[in-house]
């Protein structure tokens, strides 16, 4: 396993990945595994979702899963979706900036479903696409965009766009594994052979940005090389960077499995492990508010009995939430069978004796 220092020491990532080789992680900033999730099948679509829960698409399957954050060790099932026979699932986006509603790619020979289903297995949209192919070789990453179209990324050498009603929009002419649309309106392709495409807004899409090439990138530390395998999951940041897997398929990959460029092609974060080359899904966790926070019973009970206010009971009882972030306290609440606390989000302002 290969290990190198970071391009900018300012800037550090938590993140969740999702890999072929079928696990889903959350890594934290120095690349240490906070909590790990093994299972049978390709992973090649997982997200951290507001509540806490994960969710990913396992090749024959979609899961959600709730982690404990408490002992970083047991985890349960709370839903699981399986394909039809013979088919496969490899997409599983969030909808409604919910945890309980996904986008849901399944795949059949020669034609692939979209579904919009929540965890009572309801569906409430349903599309099929002849995209033509085996189950396995259609697509992997599809997703749903804020103007309420349907973005599908096909290995057949195309991307398309569709509304909801099945009508093709554009074709934008690459393969792809995944994409995103950016807040400008232009849509970005990880186009697996040809690294990363930005195409522009106009009906025939035209490109105004790639990445082809590891070679082209610059600000690389001294020691590392780059060269691409097939890139795979890739998400925009706010600032207008983007982050990419890196995937050794055949041998020809070196670097880092993740990479986070700027526009001018700069090398900006890598990740410090390489997971074995073969990370499929990535979603930046920086940003991502976590409200449900679990606290033992025994030091709630402490807390309450001492009359402190949700600030000084913070100085006095450190709260981290499920990334590992310190957190202020904004109200407490009980539920059966557990106890948990509702955050700001916010770095805490007294801590001095935290932990006493």
């Amino acid at each position: 396993m290969a290990f190198f220092s970071n391009a900018s020491a300012q800037t550090k990532h938590r993140y969740l990945i999702g890999d072929y080789f079928g696990f889903v992680a959350i890594v934290n900033e120095d690349g240490a595994t906070a909590w790990k999730f093994s299972t049978a099948g390709e992973i090649s679509d997982a997200w951290l979702l507001p509540n806490g829960n994960v969710v990913f698409a396992y090749e024959t399957g979609v899961k959600v899963v709730k982690p404990d954050y408490t002992t970083w060790t047991n985890t349960a099932t709370v839903w699981n979706r399986l394909a039809r026979t013979g088919g496969e699932i490899h997409s599983c986006q969030p909808l409604d900036g919910g945890s309980s509603k996904f986008l849901i790619s399944e795949s059949i020979q020669d034609s692939t479903y979209i579904l919009e289903v929540d965890t009572a297995n309801k569906v409430s949209s349903r599309l099929g696409l002849r995209l033509g192919g085996s189950a396995h070789g259609q697509l992997r990453q599809m997703r749903k965009t804020a103007q309420r179209t349907y973005l599908v990324p096909t290995f057949a050498g195309s991307t398309f766009e569709y509304d909801t009603t099945g009508k093709l929009l554009r074709t934008f002419p690459s393969a792809g594994f995944s994409v995103v649309r950016l807040a400008n309106g232009n849509t970005v392709v990880s186009s697996v052979s040809n690294g990363i495409i930005e195409f522009d807004t106009s009906k025939t899409p035209a490109i105004v940005w790639q990445l082809s090439t590891g070679s082209q990138i610059t600000n690389v530390p001294a020691g590392m090389t780059i060269s691409f395998g097939i890139t795979t999951g890739v998400t925009s940041l706010s600032n207008g960077n983007l982050v990419f897997c890196n995937y050794d398929e055949s041998g020809g990959q070196s670097g880092p499995a993740i990479l986070e460029v700027n526009h001018n092609k700069q090398l900006v974060w890598h990740s410090v492990s390489d997971f074995n080359k073969s990370v499929e899904s990535i979603q930046i966790l920086d940003n991502l508010t976590a409200t449900l926070i679990p606290v033992s019973k025994e030091r709630l009970f402490e807390m309450n009995r001492i009359g402190l206010s949700a600030q000084q009971r913070f100085a006095r009882f450190t709260v981290i939430d499920l990334l590992g972030r310190a957190q202020n306290i904004q109200k407490v609440n009980r539920c059966p069978g557990k106890v948990i606390i509702e955050a700001t989000g916010q770095q805490p302002r007294m801590s001095t004796d935290a932990g006493k």
